[in-house]
């Protein structure tokens, strides 16, 4: 090492001497050959001592000193390529470093979303489960002989348990909504009948706070619909419950037109009028955003949860439509949405249908007694079992033509049982497989993927009433 810093201080002298100037870029140049390994220490001899020789030479001191020249710049250049070689291994290093932890953040938030959802959905279990029971007992109660007084008190109390089943819907259907997870149902549907007795809710609520209500349908809209009327009611109630709280004088009025019709499908408008305070222009400016109202304060008059009009926007979008508004601040507004919906059919009375002994999976006592009551006095002959592993065991024993399978269900859950059922009907080599439709307060992708996956045929939204139970076997008849 000491010989050969001395050949280079030799040189270096020598560089200076012939051009007066590159001393310290010699020096320099010196430590680029260390550092870039790209020379040998032999090679970086044998080059000093061919410069020291050309020197005794008497050679021209500007050719040696171009030659240095270029020497130093061409070991630079050398020395910058592998520095900018390090960085940016440094930078991939760096890149994939940072991609690998948005692959883990993803996956976590994942986890995150999927387990929020569960949690919602096991929420909404039980909720509409007592639920299904009390609307279950109210449909059976209003079929008995009523005065009118207790046919109003009845029907108000139906009214309050399908607005806690519309606000348990608008939680879970936007948790669904922002992991891209909410499906739409695809039932056969009276347009009236299913808004029939929230209408005259609404009428008696608006007749009691000394408002005029009204709706108006469309004369030439057919009656039947393929959709999804529980959406569909959330949007119309969620616009209707908006202009009861903020109209204290005058009217509101629901008008359904018809757009458009083809062949399969009929494209209508909804609009809800009202003559109530109406909106600013900064009110109009957060109107659809999530959690927030126009009346924001911990002393509100006015009550809800700042996520209807958000959801009422999203659903309207899927359904085909959009939502819109105009308002005019202290004279009123006008909130409308436009939906597309297959056309439907009348279905056939229940009496008619070609499934007579049916199967009832269901673990909730309540439940089980409203159920059984509202199908036996139809004529259906009901067998029961209380969990998935009793129905399983009640089928290996007995023939049925339908089984109604509740999903959710201690000892073992209605997605299992199905699946040892259309087992069994394979090992059986079954011509017919009994149909099976999925009683379920879930409404996440995942249950329904899985409903198709254990070869369940449909499937009817709790709670259960046999205006649903109508339709549903209507569609399994063929009709659909």
């Amino acid at each position: 090492m000491i010989v050969l810093n001395a050949f280079w201080l030799i040189n270096s002298g020598f560089f200076t001497e012939a051009t007066g100037a590159i001393k310290d870029f010699a020096v320099g140049t010196k430590q680029l050959f260390f550092l870039t390994n790209f020379f040998s220490v032999e090679n970086f001899i044998a080059v000093t001592n061919s410069i020291f020789l050309l020197k005794l030479a008497s050679f021209d001191l500007t050719i040696i000193s171009l030659i240095s020249v270029a020497l130093a710049g061409f070991l630079y250049l050398i020395y910058t390529n592998q520095k900018l070689k390090k960085q940016l291994s440094d930078k991939k290093n760096f890149i994939t470093d940072a991609s690998e932890k948005i692959i883990e953040l993803q996956k976590k938030s994942e986890v995150a979303h999927k387990t929020k959802r569960r949690f919602l959905a096991n929420i909404s279990h039980e909720i509409r489960t007592p639920l299904n029971g009390i609307l279950g007992l109210i449909n059976e109660l209003k079929r008995d002989s009523l005065t009118d007084s207790q046919y109003t008190l009845v029907s108000e109390v139906e009214m309050l348990s399908n607005n806690l089943t519309s606000l348990l819907g608008d939680i879970i259907d936007y948790t669904n909504l922002e992991s891209g997870k909410l499906i739409l149902d695809e039932i056969n549907f009276h347009l009236f009948n299913e808004l029939d007795s929230e209408l005259n809710y609404y009428r008696k609520t608006c007749n009691d706070k000394g408002l005029d209500f009204s709706s108006t349908f469309d004369k030439n809209l057919p009656h039947f619909f393929v959709g999804d009327p529980n959406r569909l009611r959330q949007i119309i109630f969620n616009l209707l419950n908006n202009a009861l709280k903020f109209t204290d004088k005058g009217n509101i009025l629901l008008l359904v037109d018809l757009i458009s019709e083809t062949e399969e499908n009929v494209a209508i408008k909804f609009s809800v009028k009202d003559t109530g305070k109406g909106l600013s222009a900064s009110d109009r400016s957060i109107i659809g955003k999530v959690f927030i109202q126009t009346d924001n304060e911990n002393t509100r008059e006015y009550g809800g949860t700042g996520l209807g009009l958000t959801m009422a926007t999203h659903l309207a979008k899927i359904m085909g439509g959009k939502l819109d508004f105009e308002s005019v601040e202290g004279e009123g507004s006008n909130f409308w949405f436009t939906v597309v919906l297959k056309k439907g059919f009348e279905p056939k009375h229940l009496s008619e249908n070609q499934y007579n002994k049916i199967l009832l999976v269901e673990d909730n006592l309540i439940n089980q007694k409203v159920s059984l009551f509202s199908l036996s006095n139809q004529g259906f002959e009901v067998d029961l079992a209380e969990n998935g592993a009793v129905a399983v065991e009640k089928f290996r024993q007995n023939a049925y033509d339908l089984i109604l399978m509740d999903i959710q269900m201690p000892v073992m859950d209605g997605i299992t049982a199905s699946t040892l059922i259309r087992k069994m009907e394979a090992e059986r080599n079954t011509k017919k497989p009994v149909r099976i439709v999925a009683i379920t307060a879930n409404a996440i992708r995942e249950d329904h993927e899985q409903c198709l996956a254990a070869g369940i045929n449909g499937y009817i939204s709790k709670p259960f009433n046999l205006d649903k139970f109508s339709l549903v076997i209507n569609q399994l008849n063929g009709n659909h």
